[in-house]
């Protein structure tokens, strides 16, 4: 998330609590000036700590991420999806699949990538795999999967 879009998402939720700036800076323990900069996306200098209390101060939470050449990231700071990725393909490789890794697709506004698409041609059947190295959500990874399999 950008600066501006944070600040307008803060400004978003205090004025649907119908409070004013002040109002949250006092629920978050910073002065009003400070909210004002915040909801304008000014963040130079504005700690992470600091934020947080003004989401909280909103019944709301902080989430921060790292974004490099999209999903590539995920994939540099979890390697054991890399591994499992590759011991997919060989399998499904060695038992006739057609294989192709990272099969990125975009329609009407759904974005992402399927990290194992597989097409077996003798039966006409595709397969769409989602490797995860780590479960922290179930319902968002089958709503993705979902997603996926529905564009595949």
């Amino acid at each position: 998330m950008h600066d501006l879009q944070l600040g307008a998402s803060i400004r978003a939720l205090r004025r649907r609590r119908g409070w004013r700036q002040s109002d949250l800076a006092a629920a978050a323990g910073v002065s009003q000036t400070l909210v004002s900069s915040i909801e304008r996306g000014h963040l130079d200098g504005v700690t992470i700590a600091t934020l947080r209390r003004v989401m909280a101060g909103l019944d709301a939470r902080l989430e921060l991420g790292v974004r490099w050449r999209g999903g590539s990231l995920d994939r540099l700071v979890d390697e054991r999806h890399a591994s499992l990725v590759g011991r997919v393909v060989e399998i499904l490789r060695s038992a006739g699949w057609l294989v192709r890794v990272e099969a990125s697709y975009s329609h009407f506004g759904e974005r992402g990538s399927v990290d194992v698409l597989a097409f077996y041609e003798p039966s006409g059947t595709m397969l769409v795999v989602e490797v995860k190295s780590e479960l922290t959500s179930i319902e968002a990874t089958l709503r993705k999967l979902d997603e996926k399999v529905r564009l595949a």
